[in-house]
């Protein structure tokens, strides 16, 4: 799949206790990136909020590219297989700064702030 024009970096839960309607919410951010041909950049999982957008983006015909730390990836059902592209980091801070050479936005989804800043801040 040809790399789209814009890449937002969705900075999200990877918590698989969350509301069913924030999950419906990030289904829905999903599809609407996808129909407005917006690529996703994000840590790579297939769980929680994250997963949800990607998962839904992917289904639309949306780009999915992720980046996930080699510990993450070790975990059996962390990691979203079916990207576009998967990249494999030795270090959440390297994670950290290939998501945000990459990516023309971002876009934070949580409920926590605390949890939002420690994704944020390198």
């Amino acid at each position: 799949m040809k790399r789209p024009a814009t890449e937002i970096c969705v900075y999200c839960s990877s918590s698989d206790d969350i509301k069913q309607a924030h999950r419906q919410l990030a289904r829905e951010l999903g599809t609407e990136m996808a129909k407005r041909d917006i690529g996703l950049v994000y840590g790579g999982g297939d769980v929680g909020l994250m997963g949800e957008v990607a998962r839904s983006l992917h289904e639309g015909g949306g780009h999915v590219y992720g980046v996930i730390p080699h510990a993450l990836r070790e975990i059996e059902g962390v990691a979203y297989e079916l990207a576009d592209e998967l990249v494999v980091t030795e270090t959440m801070s390297e994670r950290k700064m290939l998501m945000l050479e990459r990516a023309d936005g971002f876009l934070v989804v949580f409920d926590q702030v605390a949890a939002a800043l420690a994704h944020v801040c390198p």
